[in-house]
């Protein structure tokens, strides 16, 4: 989502942030921290797109994944986002 999106979604009452970017548009973490909403965070290679089109994995899918969400944590983390 855009952080326009967010912004205004919380402001209209959403109960959750669910983003398929794990918040690497610019602007989604600092909108995201500012909302006070609880957070998902996804995981996805490429653009909505072309996320199908790259499925080799260098090492297994779980470490991958694993990985990528445990960086996107700590980013979040220290942008205030619990």
């Amino acid at each position: 989502s855009t952080p326009e999106v967010m912004q205004e979604t919380a402001r209209l009452g959403a109960g959750m942030i669910n983003d398929v970017r794990a918040l690497r548009r610019e602007g989604a973490l600092e909108a995201a921290a500012r909302s006070g909403l609880p957070v998902c965070l996804m995981h996805m290679r490429g653009e909505p797109d072309t996320m199908q089109q790259d499925t080799a994995y260098a090492q297994s899918i779980e470490d991958e994944v694993s990985d990528f969400l445990a960086e996107r944590i700590t980013v979040c983390e220290a942008a205030g986002i619990e």
